[in-house]
């Protein structure tokens, strides 16, 4: 508090209702050090345990919470507040930060990563027509709390029925996600349902706690602890809204799991065609879309030179395609270095048809580039390559 600066205040905010939200505190409390802490660095700190939460100044304990004990994943925001009526708060004023530490003591501590839909860490599939609105990381509040339209949308379907995103989590045990809606329409939540291996899916009955309604947006968390045993894939089934598509948007998704199982998937993610992991170079690229294709849609070119790229960090990579009998050949290059040419022609259609794997890499960055040659088959009638689906491992 800038006009007492030897004293430090703690609070804990808690939902009012478990099902509509709403701010209580457990009540604001202040530690008077006896010296001004504005001269010169301090430790400030909290240990959070299943029923306390305790505060520490300089190491030595200041104050012990016992009640609404928070059990959802949490983020830290570390900034220079200033209250709604600073009164005669001195101009300019300035927050130093030498390092922040973060310690799990227990071994059955749980384990959280996130996506805050700007490095889809996690992601593995998504419908043809879900469009990724968050690709510049620059227009989107990174764990933060996101105040306006352009800074909170994540996910969101132009199109209406049946969109979906679906992440891989090895050992999934939970989640936390923050999904915003139009006040102004009766609220349509996203349906949930897990999976053991990305194929059979089981619906989940889960209710969300509407925690803030604003100006043009209404805020609901869905905090789920208790998972089946087994799931590995969670997807997120967008309502279908026709013209008011946009009323329903995932905005950022934490996944819990046990700390025995916080490793990276053995197995490869699969990642569909409109994942940010693949660009592609070229004026002749298109989408077709197709139900018996993965995720609903492909990448086409028959463009002569025209390129697609996965970036990706892992020692595995492979993509599909469908072959059929218009398809042409394709170079393909590891890390600008050419390995050899593939022929996507077959004279009877085949689906989801893995077109080129490479294991064994340095765990790393790595690019795998796949350019149109302009050649094909005698029997092919035309020069179609793509790119149906990638994995990366």
């Amino acid at each position: 508090n800038g006009s007492q600066p030897d004293e430090v205040f703690t609070n804990v905010h808690y939902p009012s209702s478990q099902t509509t939200g709403g701010d209580s505190q457990v009540g604001q409390a202040a530690y008077n050090s006896g010296v001004d802490l504005t001269q010169g660095f301090h430790t400030y700190g909290v240990d959070w345990e299943p029923s306390q939460l305790t505060f520490y100044l300089d190491g030595n304990a200041i104050r012990t919470v016992t009640s609404n004990i928070p059990n959802v994943p949490m983020y830290i925001i570390i900034n220079n507040q200033v209250h709604e009526n600073p009164g005669n708060m001195v101009w300019p004023t300035t927050s130093v930060v030498s390092n922040v530490t973060v310690t799990q003591n227990n071994a059955d501590d749980k384990v959280v990563s996130g996506d805050d839909l700007s490095d889809f860490s996690h992601l593995y599939s998504h419908s043809a027509n879900l469009q990724i609105l968050s690709d510049n990381p620059s227009q989107f509040a990174t764990f933060g709390q996101p105040s306006t339209e352009s800074t909170r949308v994540g996910l969101t379907s132009a199109a209406g029925a049946d969109e979906n995103v679906v992440y891989q989590v090895p050992s999934l045990q939970g989640f936390n996600a923050d999904v915003y809606s139009d006040p102004s329409l009766e609220f349509n939540p996203p349906a949930f349902f897990t999976s053991p291996d990305g194929l059979s899916w089981t619906p989940q009955s889960i209710s969300g706690l509407n925690d803030g309604v604003g100006v043009g947006w209404r805020h609901t968390s869905f905090n789920v602890t208790d998972l089946p045993p087994g799931t590995d894939f969670l997807k997120v089934q967008f309502p279908d809204l026709g013209p008011n598509y946009l009323a329903t948007q995932l905005a950022k998704i934490f996944f819990v799991t046990a700390n025995s199982d916080a490793q990276v998937a053995a197995g490869p993610m699969r990642f569909d065609d409109g994942s940010p992991a693949i660009s592609y170079d070229g004026a002749g690229w298109a989408q077709y879309p197709d139900t018996n294709l993965y995720g609903g849609n492909q990448h086409y070119t028959i463009g002569e030179n025209d390129s697609a790229t996965i970036s990706f960090t892992g020692t595995y990579v492979d993509f599909g395609y469908t072959r059929d009998n218009n398809r042409g050949q394709a170079d393909v290059y590891l890390d600008g270095v050419y390995q050899t040419t593939v022929d996507f022609y077959s004279s009877t259609t085949q689906y989801s048809h893995l077109m080129y794997a490479a294991s064994g890499l340095q765990y790393g960055p790595h690019t795998l580039t796949i350019v149109n040659n302009g050649v094909r088959d005698a029997a092919s009638s035309g020069n179609f390559i793509g790119i149906d689906f990638c994995d990366i491992g």
